[in-house]
């Protein structure tokens, strides 16, 4: 998710206008709306003492709201609160390891298909498993298998999140993604 997307997504879910957000970060009353319109719209990007003072606002950590890079420990926990939070994630405790699954089952169809790939090239050919990863979705049957499934996967964390979150901002960001993918693949 975009910073702009977390941002709007975030400001939404606390109630704050555009105005408020903006005041209480300093911006000129005057211009507080349309600054903060800009950011969430992706035109500007704040700089780090405003994206602090956004997030203190917002009462979440900056780095969540920046988008952390997943090389940190901290990026990589972000990454996973937000595939939990699109797609739900199971975690189970098997011997003191961790694993992870997904509750639906068009993200396991894309899961399988990169564990064949990575299977069968990783070990004897690094190159074409790294190109397939860098290119992704780079053959017709990684489009199909995205165009096929993904719908799916919209639709049933759709039903998720209708049915089991207190928070209506999830439901209404995939109303959101279900009607681009219908736009734009139907």
């Amino acid at each position: 998710m975009s910073f702009a997307k977390r941002l709007k997504t975030i400001r939404l879910h606390r109630g704050i206008t555009l105005q408020k957000l903006g005041e209480s970060i300093g911006a000129n009353p005057k211009s507080a709306k349309v600054k903060m319109n800009y950011y969430e719209k992706g035109t500007y990007k704040p700089n780090d003492e405003t994206l602090k003072a956004l997030a203190e606002v917002l009462k979440v950590n900056p780095n969540y709201l920046g988008g952390k890079e997943l090389e940190t420990p901290e990026g990589l926990m972000f990454a996973l609160f937000e595939l939990d939070r699109l797609y739900g994630l199971n975690l189970e405790n098997d011997d003191g390891k961790i694993k992870l699954s997904f509750k639906n089952d068009g993200v396991d169809k894309l899961l399988g298909k990169w564990k064949f790939v990575k299977d069968k090239y990783e070990k004897n050919d690094l190159n074409t498993y790294l190109e397939w990863m860098w290119n992704y979705p780079n053959s017709c049957e990684d489009k199909k298998i995205i165009n096929d499934d993904f719908k799916d996967v919209l639709e049933i964390s759709y039903d998720y999140f209708k049915n089991n979150s207190d928070s209506k901002y999830c439901y209404n960001e995939l109303v959101e993604l279900i009607n681009e993918y219908e736009k734009n693949n139907l």
